[in-house]
């Protein structure tokens, strides 16, 4: 039997729109996955020049930092969720509006220092509470954004966000 950390979720975990995240993350243990993904991110954010912080690589798109500010706010929302599911709360939570959290933060002046160590924080607490989660955690099914989602799931989702916005960030402004 595989062991519940190295046990993908299965497609009935989550809804059809988060495939593409799920399929981004490699096998193997989520922990140790996630905790890979928090040094390579920090190196990789670390070496992004600043002149290309408010670079957009087509109109409409957003900057550098609006990206990144999306993909620290989606960690926050995705744990968040996992922790709603995990202690059982069965209320439907909402939707993320992105546009609006981007809208919302003030981007211009800000140094990317600040948010790395947002990242690095928040991942090292985010790995802290995933590893208090058994079998049956994992297994608990709760609803965000009007569908059925699992907390193992949350966790696969989180790992291939990030994984997403790094390949857009390494392909599109880099």
């Amino acid at each position: 039997m595989t062991h519940w950390l190295a046990r993908r979720p299965d497609d009935s975990e989550y809804a059809p729109f988060y495939s593409g995240y799920v399929s981004k993350v490699p096998d193997g243990d989520i922990l140790d996955i996630l905790t890979d993904q928090r040094a390579s991110t920090v190196e990789t954010l670390s070496a992004i020049p600043g002149d290309k912080l408010n670079y957009r690589y087509a109109p409409g798109k957003w900057t550098v930092m609006e990206m990144l500010r999306h993909a620290l706010d989606a960690e926050w929302v995705f744990t968040y969720r996992a922790l709603w599911i995990a202690r059982g709360d069965q209320a439907e939570l909402p939707d993320m509006d992105q546009a609006a959290f981007v809208a919302n933060t003030k981007i211009d002046g800000k140094s990317l220092a600040p948010w790395i160590e947002e990242f690095r924080h928040l991942r090292t607490a985010n790995l802290a509470l995933f590893r208090t989660f058994d079998d049956d955690v994992l297994a608990r099914a709760g609803h965000a954004s009007g569908n059925r989602i699992t907390v193992r799931a949350l966790l696969y989702v989180t790992a291939g966000h990030l994984t997403h916005h790094l390949d857009v960030l390494n392909d599109r402004y880099l």
